[in-house]
């Protein structure tokens, strides 16, 4: 952070600090500067005043140097490491765009949160409260091939294939559903969170519940 000042002392004794220039190397630079300015040009302009005479503005003007040098050593202290966990990487990557290549029919009312192509169907778990199911549905129709309800209380979230086997989660119920391809029920497994997506990396389940991490 880099500060340049322009001043004078005018004969009526009173030093004037016309401008105090910033030149922030970072956002969190200027915002102390912006925040301490109007303080510091107060605190110079009213000692000035309160000297007796004119041989005792030095003495004014080192204690604004030194509280100067104070501030800065603050600010120094104060300013985030770039290279911290918190920082924002200059480049996000590339601008990607996206084509529609083809359009399927899909049940309107199917509230979808999880959704697996296998073998030239949809495997869909649509969600709601007393409207859950897993669901095998023809792509080319829309039309709903097998369908295995939840009970009411279990809103259905992600899906994924691992395996041969259907992972289904649950929104706030921690509870997993595992199923064969035919939709029979072989298992069921608990999670501490909120259950949001799912996906695999080809060994391991990958859960998300809506925050910024992943297990």
């Amino acid at each position: 952070m880099n500060f340049s000042f322009e001043n004078s002392i005018t004969c009526g004794g009173q030093l004037q600090l016309s401008a105090l220039h910033r030149a922030p190397d970072h956002p969190h630079d200027a915002h102390i500067a912006d925040l301490a300015q109007p303080f510091f040009l107060a605190w110079i302009k009213m000692t000035v005043r309160m000297a007796p005479n004119r041989s005792t503005h030095p003495r004014f003007i080192l204690l604004a140097l030194v509280l100067l040098a104070l501030l800065l050593a603050f600010a120094a202290l104060q300013k985030p490491d770039p290279a911290g966990p918190n920082a924002i990487p200059d480049e996000l990557g590339p601008s990607l765009t996206y084509e529609i290549v083809s359009r399927y029919p899909h049940d309107p009312t199917a509230y979808t949160q999880g959704l697996v192509f296998h073998a030239g169907v949809f495997y869909e778990s649509a969600g709601l409260y007393g409207e859950s199911s897993l669901r095998e549905v023809d792509p080319q129709t829309g039309t709903i091939n097998r369908q295995s309800r939840l009970p009411d209380a279990y809103f259905a979230e992600g899906l994924v294939l691992l395996g041969g086997k259907l992972y289904q989660l649950t929104w706030r119920e921690q509870t997993g559903f595992i199923y064969d391809l035919d939709f029979n029920l072989l298992n069921t497994f608990t999670y501490p969170t909120e259950g949001w997506g799912l996906t695999t990396d080809g060994t391991y389940l990958i859960l998300s519940d809506g925050s910024d991490k992943l297990t």
